[in-house]
């Protein structure tokens, strides 16, 4: 913190000074998580395992969920959900005092809760008393108090008092699963059936778990005289932390993008090329570099700067140069880029001769069988329009295999079928 601290005081706008910036902004970044049993015992206090950095107070909410509740949260985004939560009924709230060693690193603590009654809930936490979303780091954990418990081996449910371990005989067992309803486009919940505990508090989950389904049905709602425990495999933690970007230094995220004449170029050629520039904006949009001067290079094989302009973009975001290519030294992928280094591309350059004249064939018409003989007819013509005579010409035939109703090897073993040279001789073009 100290070294960033002194870079910073040179108040430039250096990509080091921006590095420094940022990372002083990590260092002082506050930071909050927490853990704690999903299930806990009625009226007895239970402990929260917390981890944290750069806070000298945390702030705790108790939030009771109800049915309505928990169907909103799981039909919104993150943080409309955070809205919703943070508006809801408060149960209890209070605040804890942590130790705040000056080392700006993560520390750990327990932290205790006071016993509250049966039903379900979700703890909330915030480094600000206020709550507020855009300001302080949230986090929230939805857990329940019951006195019920219950294990689970495969079909086999075992339902047992929380605390003394005894089983629950006359348990009743609700079972649901989620189903995605394509007419309506979300998901309901689908009522399976209802079951009951022996004098063991055993129950065997049978008839809506086939032997190649181990998993359990999307919730289990047990209950047993006055009390119930919910367990629901969808129902998930909910995280928030503030975006520190906006203290950011800004950072340079200009982008180019090249075009040239050509592909290929033969040494000491010209190279005759436009970029255009643009800014990324928040919205994912793409706002064009206009009056922007900047230095464009271009780089040999070797990345070495073989020349460079000044250009000043239009009103379009765009520049366009030439580039004189050397017609000594080294050939292959030469480069052209910004100063900066925003943008690249890269393009031949090579002793390439052009073609004088190319060779086209006429289509083969008609079926042929096993043993039938084929005359191929071809011309070689000069780019001049010129047919060219009494050229050798070389040929070859390769025989392949061809597999009727190849799709079918997609699920059985093909056979191995390299290719074959079947003939090969010259011939002489005509006129």
């Amino acid at each position: 913190l100290e070294i960033c601290n002194q870079i910073l005081a040179s108040k430039d706008s250096s990509e080091g000074w921006v590095n420094a910036h940022n990372l002083r902004l990590n260092i002082l970044k506050t930071e909050t998580f927490f853990q704690m049993e999903k299930v806990n015992l009625p009226n007895q206090a239970f402990r929260v395992f917390l981890s944290y950095r750069n806070t000298p107070v945390i702030y705790l909410r108790l939030v009771q969920v109800e049915k309505e509740m928990k169907k909103k949260i799981e039909d919104l985004y993150e943080k409309e959900n955070w809205q919703y939560l943070l508006k809801a009924p408060v149960f209890k709230s209070w605040e804890q005092a942590l130790p705040l060693p000056a080392d700006h690193l993560q520390h750990t603590t327990e932290i205790p809760v006071e016993g509250i009654g049966s039903g379900e809930y979700l703890l909330i936490t915030s480094t600000a008393k206020d709550f507020d979303i855009d300001k302080s780091t949230l986090s929230a954990r939805h857990f329940f108090v019951s006195p019920i418990s219950f294990v689970r081996n495969g079909k086999e449910i075992y339902v047992l008092h929380r605390e003394t371990g005894q089983p629950l005989a006359g348990a009743k067992i609700d079972a649901w699963n989620r189903i995605y309803n394509q007419k309506e486009a979300e998901y309901k919940e689908e009522w399976y059936k209802s079951f009951e505990t022996n004098q063991h508090g055993y129950v065997e989950l049978s008839d809506i778990m086939n032997e190649s389904d181990r998993n359990m049905p999307y919730k289990l709602a047990i209950t047993y005289q006055k009390e119930s425990l919910f367990i629901d495999e969808w129902m998930s933690d909910y995280y928030w932390s503030r975006n520190n970007t906006e203290n950011e230094a800004p950072i340079d995220n200009r982008q180019y993008f090249f075009f040239t004449d050509r592909a290929i170029y033969r040494p000491g050629q010209t190279v005759y090329f436009k970029a255009i520039g643009i800014i990324p904006d928040d919205e994912k949009r793409f706002i064009p570099l206009t009056r922007h001067k900047g230095k464009y290079i271009l780089r040999n094989v070797n990345s070495d700067i073989v020349d460079s302009l000044e250009l000043t973009s239009n009103e379009y975001g765009s520049v366009s140069g030439s580039f004189r290519l050397p017609s000594t030294g080294l050939m292959g992928q030469f480069t052209l880029q910004d100063a900066d280094g925003h943008g690249f591309y890269s393009f031949s350059v090579e002793e390439y001769k052009r073609p004088k004249f190319f060779v086209e064939y006429e289509k083969i018409k008609g079926a042929y069988r096993v043993g039938d003989t084929i005359t191929v007819t071809g011309s070689a013509q000069a780019y001049a329009g010129n047919a060219i005579d009494g050229a050798k010409v070389k040929y070859r035939v390769v025989r392949e295999a061809r597999f009727i109703y190849p799709w079918l090897f997609k699920r059985w073993w093909q056979p191995s079928s390299p290719s074959q040279e079947i003939v090969n001789g010259e011939t002489t073009t005509d006129a």
